[in-house]
């Protein structure tokens, strides 16, 4: 049986896209003013991250909703599973701020703390150009590893799919104007955008507290 919630994750899923295209139109009519661009992205943040919340949390009501127990050893693997993602998705994201904090001098969250000053492209930066939105992946593929539903497959898959569209056409153009189009480029070029060349090193990195 299908959660009648399942239609609720349209509603982000709309704004997501909307609030998108807000902010892509608004960085070119700024016509790559590196402060204005800075300003665009805290208001593009502060407007998104109420939907990204709503839009994560919503697969957790559509898998209760969904949610049939079943015991045995299956179900045992598969909530282990889901445990080690989302435990895996907070190391990512707390060793990814890190790297912002220390190396960007900011926050991953512009309206959460102070905006970053500089390109990161260091640690977890160096293999991967957005491992905090790749946090947020993991962190829908572990919802549905636990629910294993329709209902939750869909839900996460939009979420997904959304949220790259605003990585990809918002903030790697914001990007570019606040850090320079030759500057971002060249790191373009050299590190992939999300999914990293190297996954065995990238989860080393991740698990190692001792490299940065």
């Amino acid at each position: 049986m299908i959660s009648p919630f399942l239609f609720l994750e349209f509603v982000p899923i709309i704004l997501f896209i909307i609030i998108t295209l807000i902010g892509v139109r608004q960085l070119k009519n700024e016509k790559g003013g590196v402060k204005n661009a800075g300003l665009t992205a805290v208001r593009i943040h502060t407007m998104l991250s109420p939907v990204l919340y709503f839009a994560v949390v919503l697969p957790i009501a559509i898998g209760i909703d969904e949610f049939e127990f079943q015991s045995g050893t299956l179900f045992v693997l598969r909530s282990a599973s889901a445990i080690l993602v989302f435990a895996f998705t907070f190391l990512l994201a707390l060793r990814a701020n890190h790297v912002l904090q220390t190396e960007g001098r900011g926050h991953a969250d512009p309206k959460v703390g102070m905006q970053t000053k500089k390109l990161a492209t260091g640690g977890l930066y160096g293999r991967a150009r957005h491992p905090m939105a790749l946090a947020i992946l993991f962190l829908l593929a572990g919802e549905f590893i636990f629910f294993l539903t329709f209902g939750v497959l869909i839900a996460t898959l939009s979420t997904a799919c959304a949220y790259i569209f605003f990585v990809h056409s918002f903030e790697e153009e914001e990007l570019r104007i606040r850090f320079g189009r030759g500057a971002y480029e060249s790191y373009r070029s050299r590190v992939p955008f999300m999914i990293p060349r190297r996954p065995l090193v990238f989860l080393k990195s991740v698990l190692d507290y001792g490299r940065t």
